[in-house]
């Protein structure tokens, strides 16, 4: 029987008046230790203390043995089946941290390691329930939330089936939803049909709908998430949804950029297969406010980031490496190579450049505290588009003269701006960026870059040693302007590839919600 559902039917057992009464002590066996021991549960914490053996009057080392079972490792507690009868097996899921491989490394991804607590007292079915609901509580209580029946608002899953070489559907059913299960968390479980379903979903469901959801889950790659985002952004009442129904992401495509970036900010280790971590980090979630960007093109168009926009060398590459998909991640190291040595010289694209200082935004926001271009009317056409406070109103218009923007026309390789440390799991791309430090990290490599610095860089990618390459620059920006003067060109916002025209970009920070856990390293 599932722990969440035993929970629920052990509750019931629990008479009203017992319930203000904590059984003391609590005692039993820890499965897989010997001797008898006492249970105490506090805000932090089951621990366990082993007690002396009756007939022994010695206090001796063993005999004060403890086991601390931290809320900081535990999704939930439930009972376990026994046979057919009332169970007295009390379960808390835990997943710890691997060890670190070696000193000074970062610790290992998480993994299942269940603690098993069979109780002997009390010894009557409504006092055993009791303990089992008090310890349910704390481990609530200890995520910030109301301890109570598991489930009230489910979260809404979107799945793509077709992510992660066909392994998606797999990944969450075997890994993802137990855990969730776990926790005590429903969900409801989305499978996309067709590109643009999640889109169409988010943006034609009533509002009443997608605010009954605890949170948005997205099973896949960074395509689902813009696909989800883009949904919202294109209601009238986006900025309210955007406010109160966070996303979070179970990585399950090739690149996971956006799950990677949020694992990192949490100080996870991220191998090829950090699953459970990020299950792990959803099931001990709280909405935490996120940067996302908005993207005006020449055309009109209007698009929603949360991970980057991607010009020249680096979007041709995103694109080329879609024939390689089944070779998951290593696809984007493959189309690479295969571009770098392809006969020629690379291609340069003539553009100009214009950004915003980070700097300078900041303070031109802090004398203008007081006033907000925000309409949040559920009337107002473009509401993105009202929260913007650095850039006019169209392409059309030239950017404000003495306002501190820095603009170059130069021949470049590759523009692409960052709003995410991470590009893919093993591409730490932006090493300074947190997920909402209101900055957008615009990065260049003019031409000129020999083929063999270039390969330099990319293989230095993985730990940040490319930001320190004397030809790689980066500017921390609150907005920016890029307008190829070339005809053509790749383009990617989010990895998915849109025209090559002029297009304007301003960070709005903190606009989004992600499922994060309550202690991640982003700051308040």
């Amino acid at each position: 029987m599932a722990a969440a559902d035993e929970e629920d039917e052990v509750s019931k057992m629990v008479a009203p008046s017992a319930a203000a009464a904590v059984p003391e002590p609590i005692r039993g066996h820890l499965i897989g230790r010997q001797g008898t021991w006492q249970l105490h549960i506090d805000a932090a914490a089951l621990r366990f203390v082993r007690q002396p053996p009756a007939a022994s009057k010695e206090s001796a080392k063993d005999d004060n043995e403890s086991f601390v079972c931290s809320f900081d490792d535990t999704v939930g507690v439930g009972f376990i089946s026994d046979g057919g009868c009332r169970s007295r097996y009390l379960c808390a899921f835990r997943y710890v941290r691997r060890p670190a491989a070696a000193p000074g490394r970062p610790s290992g991804p998480r993994q299942r390691s269940l603690v098993l607590f069979r109780i002997v007292q009390p010894a009557d079915p409504p006092g055993v329930a009791l303990v089992g609901r008090l310890c349910s509580q704390a481990v609530a209580r200890s995520m910030g939330r109301e301890p109570g029946p598991p489930g009230k608002r489910p979260l809404l899953v979107l799945l793509n089936p077709r992510s992660g070489q066909g392994r998606a559907d797999k990944l969450f059913r075997e890994t993802a939803a137990p855990l969730l299960e776990e926790a005590g968390l429903a969900h409801r479980l989305v499978r996309t049909e067709s590109a643009g379903h999640a889109t169409r979903l988010l943006r034609d469901s009533p509002a009443e709908e997608l605010l009954s959801y605890s949170g948005l889950v997205i099973v896949s790659g960074d395509g689902l998430l813009y696909e989800a985002l883009n949904g919202l952004a294109g209601r009238p009442d986006c900025l309210q949804l955007l406010r109160r129904l966070p996303f979070g992401v179970l990585p399950a495509g090739g690149g996971n950029a956006v799950a990677a970036s949020l694992a990192h900010a949490n100080g996870d280790c991220l191998d090829r297969d950090f699953a459970v971590t990020a299950a792990f980090n959803l099931a001990k979630a709280r909405p935490r406010p996120v940067d996302l960007a908005l993207v005006e093109a020449a055309s009109g168009a209007s698009y929603l980031a949360c991970l980057s926009v991607n010009y020249g060398l680096l979007a041709q590459v995103d694109l080329e490496s879609e024939r390689y998909r089944f070779l998951g991640g290593a696809r984007f190291a493959l189309a690479f190579g295969i571009r770098l040595a392809a006969p020629g010289g690379l291609r340069v694209y003539r553009a100009r450049l214009s950004y915003l200082p980070a700097e300078v935004a900041e303070a031109k926001d802090a004398e203008t505290a007081d006033v907000s271009n925000e309409n949040g009317d559920g009337n107002n056409r473009k509401p993105l588009a009202s929260l913007k406070r650095h850039l006019p109103a169209s392409l059309s218009d030239p950017l404000p003269s003495n306002a501190g923007w820095v603009t170059e026309e130069v021949d470049y390789l590759l523009v692409l701006a960052s709003l995410h440390s991470h590009l893919a799991t093993d591409n730490f791309y932006a090493p300074p960026c947190r997920p909402d430090d209101g900055r957008i990290y615009v990065t260049w490599v003019a031409a000129g870059v020999s083929k063999v610095d270039l390969l330099r860089m990319f293989l230095s990618v993985g730990d940040g040693g490319h930001f320190r390459a004397p030809a790689f620059c980066c500017a921390a920006a609150r907005a920016f302007r890029l307008e190829p003067l070339d005809d053509g060109g790749p383009v990617c916002i989010d990895g998915e590839t849109a025209p090559c025209e002029a297009m304007q970009v301003e960070l709005l920070p903190r606009l989004g919600l992600a499922l994060t856990p309550a202690r991640i390293g982003i700051t308040n």
